[in-house]
């Protein structure tokens, strides 16, 4: 091999391990000060109530200056399923909701957290740089479960049927139907009392259900009162008034 053949090829040698190396050589990413970990809206430890919203947040910078993808996962430790659900969308400004359309919900360096279910959730952020470099963190957020009340009809708690007037033993039926957001089964509870304020139970033919008969042999002005429950310490409360008077000749 000449000298110059010799130099070629020592040349060609020097590029390709300068190569080599030079791609082989990426540095993942590094989490930028004051973002060691995941960082919150709300001071750690972090606790929620179901339904409540919260911005996680973790910040990374890439030696390389590659772009930085950030996927986030919530696993709640008493299911074996890992699910995105949880991240919600939040109240925010108009720039950063069309920022949300552009990606799922579980994808950038901020997203927005709110469980429907208590438990004890790991939130996990995986940050990627594309070339093999990634970093992970995580963190815990407990979600205590609240209950919420069942609600009537503000405007019209019992409906009655059939319309006034009412007359003394005449079959008057009355219904009363709540909502209850968390979906517990409610338990109805009726009432009556007279003008005199006295308990007129005993006219209802039940005081349980949505629904009830009421028969008065008696003019005058009763209080038909229907308390819901859902069986967790909430209620709600209506009544109406029923004016019952004798049956013209």
């Amino acid at each position: 091999m000449g000298k110059l053949s010799y130099f070629r090829f020592l040349l060609f040698t020097l590029i390709t391990v300068t190569i080599f190396f030079g791609c082989s050589s990426n540095e993942p990413p590094k989490m930028e000060e004051g973002y060691d970990s995941i960082i919150s809206t709300i001071v750690p430890p972090l606790s929620v109530s179901t339904g409540q919203i919260i911005v996680l947040e973790a910040k990374a910078k890439d030696p390389d200056q590659d772009e930085l993808s950030y996927v986030w996962t919530a696993r709640n430790p008493e299911s074996k399923d890992v699910t995105s659900v949880v991240f919600v969308a939040g109240v925010s400004s108009e720039d950063a909701k069309e920022e949300e359309k552009k990606s799922a919900l579980n994808e950038g360096s901020r997203v927005n957290f709110s469980a429907t279910e208590g438990g004890t959730y790991l939130i996990t952020v995986i940050i990627d740089d594309g070339n093999d470099g990634k970093i992970t963190r995580s963190t815990f957020i407990s979600v205590a479960t609240t209950n919420r009340q069942p609600t009537l009809n503000s405007t019209d708690p019992i409906t009655i049927s059939p319309m006034p007037p009412h007359y003394t033993n005449q079959e008057i039926f009355l219904v009363a139907q709540a909502d209850d957001p968390d979906g517990d089964k409610l338990l109805y509870e009726w009432s009556a009392r007279d003008q005199e304020n006295a308990d007129a139970g005993g006219l209802l033919e039940s005081t349980e259900g949505t629904s009830v008969k009421l028969v008065a042999d008696v003019p005058g002005s009763y209080l038909i009162s229907v308390l819901v429950q859902d069986g967790h310490g909430g209620q709600d409360r209506g009544s109406s008034v029923i004016v019952v008077t004798e049956r013209e000749e």
